[in-house]
């Protein structure tokens, strides 16, 4: 039986949890970049593929784990994103 209100439910918690995770990885490159100037060697990139994976993992771990998606757009107006 598809439960169209359902669709649309998992549809929108799946853009947040992308967008969540868009600007996690967006932030931690913009702060290695700002701390190593650019300058990338091979060593730090591993660090950062490996810093990336955990913040992310252990970020939508904790979102989930304190309900923090659901109900998120609730109480959110069309003025409030202006």
């Amino acid at each position: 039986m598809f439960n169209a209100f359902f669709f649309v439910a998992y549809k929108r918690r799946f853009v947040e949890v992308v967008v969540d995770l868009t600007l996690l990885f967006m932030s931690l490159f913009f702060a290695y970049n700002l701390r190593f100037e650019k300058m990338f060697d091979n060593y730090y990139v591993n660090q950062f593929l490996d810093v990336v994976i955990i913040f992310m993992a252990v970020k939508i771990t904790l979102l989930f784990w304190f309900k923090l998606y659901r109900g998120s757009w609730e109480y959110v107006a069309l003025t409030d994103l202006m």
